[in-house]
């Protein structure tokens, strides 16, 4: 079996993560307090709320509190317009109220706005630095920015101040050490959270990715099996335990979870890709061809796919059609390494690269 080259892709960016935005109950009701319109719902805070605001008899910061509230609650109803509203109205109403920085940071956070949301609790924190949520919200600004170490910096202070927001904050702060590559910590964050959800499948699914990452394959392989077991309709597991075959060489397992996969995110060219990989290491380079051409038809402009599709032509011994699939990945990509690579392999850099562009 011949070695080779598999693009390895994160198997899940748990959506919670990826945002991060303050979606929690727990955490609700902490953007809750000092709020004054009751109720345990979006629909109850909004319908109390709308009550208080049209009776005429709030001011200051109550009458603040009630449209940051408000605010917070068509956040998660995701009627953004009418959150922005109330959130500017909170702050011109009581430009000093910490809670509805914090509100206003989360919007935009869901708003994939991480510079405002940044700014946004940098005020809080500034105004209430005791208030655990402010340092929520200043961590998934700086999260979504790349500021990973800031982030973890700023998950543990929020721990320290309300270590009950743990089932929020350790999948986070692990997703950040994740991508610092301190899989160590990240996995002891995912232990963390697991211990409480034990049903989390996309912790389940991180902690399979950082395990993979530390080459710790046969529980990576568990933790992917067990998310398939909890949720079969997820492609994460099936994903990332056909990596894992990948890497184990079982590709005839890989290809059979690949194929899982696939059939549930019919339109995700990288599961393509990662298939025909697979097919390639099985010598099954017309079906490779196959999985490489599907990737292509779902985005026309990936220049890895057209990579891998000249490997799989050169292997069928068309090398006229090698050559020009690689000439497409380079016109989309310049200089692009992995383009290089097959063409020295194939022997085609004469008739590919410009004469100036030639080492």
């Amino acid at each position: 079996m011949g070695k080779k080259r598999l693009t390895v892709i994160l198997t899940c960016l748990w959506a919670a993560f990826a945002i991060a935005a303050v979606t929690s109950a727990a955490v609700a009701q902490g953007l809750a307090a000092d709020m004054p319109c009751g109720g345990t719902t979006a629909d109850g805070w909004i319908a109390a709320c709308t009550a208080m605001i049209e009776s005429s008899t709030l001011h200051g910061r109550p009458l603040a509190g009630v449209y940051s509230q408000r605010g917070y609650a068509f956040t998660l109803k995701r009627n953004l317009a009418q959150a922005k509203k109330d959130l500017d109205e909170a702050i011109k109403i009581d430009p000093q109220f910490a809670q509805a920085f914090v509100n206003r940071a989360n919007f935009w956070t869901v708003m994939h706005k991480p510079d405002q949301a940044l700014a946004d609790s940098e005020t809080a924190i500034r105004l209430a630095p005791e208030l655990p949520l402010t340092y929520y919200v200043h961590g998934s600004a700086s999260l979504n920015l790349g500021r990973y170490d800031r982030a973890v910096t700023d998950y543990s202070k929020a721990l320290s101040l309300s270590p009950e927001l743990g089932i929020d904050l350790y999948g986070l702060r692990g997703l950040a050490y994740h991508r610092m590559g301190d899989e160590d910590h990240a996995i002891a964050d995912y232990d963390a959270l697991l211990k409480l959800e034990p049903s989390n499948v996309g912790v389940l699914l991180n902690r399979g990715d950082a395990l993979r990452n530390k080459k710790e394959l046969s529980r990576a392989a568990a933790d992917y099996s067990e998310a398939i077991r909890l949720a079969p309709n997820n492609p994460g597991g099936w994903k990332g335990r056909g990596f894992v075959r990948v890497m184990t060489q079982d590709p005839k397992g890989a290809v059979a979870d690949f194929t899982e996969a696939i059939r549930r995110s019919p339109n995700d060219r990288n599961l393509y890709l990662q298939r025909g990989a697979a097919w390639a290491f099985l010598n099954e380079n017309a079906k490779a061809l196959a999985d490489y051409d599907a990737a292509i038809g779902i985005d026309p402009n990936y220049p890895l796919a057209y990579v891998d599709r000249a490997d799989a032509l050169n292997a069928l011994g068309e090398h006229a059609a090698a050559k020009a699939s690689l000439k497409k990945a380079l016109d989309l990509a310049p200089g692009f390494p992995p383009a290089l690579d097959v063409m020295k392999k194939i022997g085609a850099d004469d008739e590919i690269l410009p004469t100036r562009t030639r080492h």
